[in-house]
């Protein structure tokens, strides 16, 4: 079934098969699959057009296949899909699978992750769920702006590595914004609202927003979340205050409820 729906995404209205020609390098498509604990997990396809090969036939085969093996192995066979991808054509990007969308900087984690309704603390439910983020972008990312200092590329890539303890997976720019996605995303997860609140407070030296500075080990934040989830009610409000003001020019304090787990 999904083999036949995949491939119909690269015909044209009247059956006949699309044909990316002159310019077509690289292209992929991510859509997701009911994993373990009912979260969902991504499948990615990605593949690099050869000097005689058509990039739509190399795309849907890739698609097919994988979209076979994973509703074989999830037994989802029948679930509809939601499909994003991105073709890339007659661009200065260096044309390698790792400079492929889509892009994932972390790699898929479980973490313990609380949703259900803020408003009543018997609303809410502890779950261990599927954490991952894929992006695919038709753009630039040139930099990153934080209390007026705009950090460019080159300084934005070995900090994600540092704040996120995984390398650069590649040296390109939607790769910036899946890393800056990575600490941003926070929602119900202690693990990351921690890490981001360290990260918002630990680069201001003298009013000075900086990237250069030492990060704990991703154990360390993993280690005071679950302090924090065994000890302390998530209904609660907490401030943590961290040396120095916020990336957001505050006075490095971080209100650890709903605002912040739910942005």
């Amino acid at each position: 079934m999904f083999a036949v729906v995949s491939k119909a995404f690269f015909k044209n209205s009247n059956g006949s098969p699309c044909n990316f020609r002159r310019g077509a390098q690289a292209g992929g498509v991510i859509t997701y699959v009911k994993g373990s604990g009912g979260s969902l997990k991504g499948v990615r396809s990605r593949v690099v057009n050869g000097k005689r090969t058509n990039l739509s036939t190399l795309i849907a085969n890739k698609v097919s296949s994988n979209d076979s093996k994973a509703g074989l192995f999830d037994g989802h066979i029948d679930s509809p899909r939601l499909y994003a991808g991105h073709t890339r054509f007659a661009t200065t990007s260096k044309v390698t699978l790792d400079g492929t969308h889509p892009h994932m900087w972390s790699p898929p984690a479980v973490y313990e992750v609380y949703t259900g309704d803020w408003s009543t603390p018997k609303g809410l439910k502890k779950r261990r769920l599927n954490v991952e983020v894929y992006v695919c972008h038709n753009g630039d990312f040139d930099g990153l702006e934080i209390d007026g200092s705009t950090f460019e590329l080159g300084a934005m890539l070995p900090f994600l590595a540092r704040a996120t303890g995984c390398p650069c997976p590649s040296a390109v720019d939607t790769m910036g914004i899946a890393g800056t996605m990575d600490l941003m995303r926070c929602q119900g997860s202690w693990f990351h609202a921690v890490r981001l609140a360290f990260l918002m407070g630990g680069g201001v030296d003298h009013g000075t927003p900086s990237l250069d500075y030492e990060v704990p080990p991703q154990s360390q934040f993993l280690a005071l979340a679950k302090s924090i989830a065994v000890s302390v009610d998530v209904s609660l409000c907490f401030f943590f205050f961290f040396g120095g003001g916020g990336w957001g020019g505050g006075p490095g304090v971080i209100f650890l409820s709903q605002p912040v787990l739910g942005c």
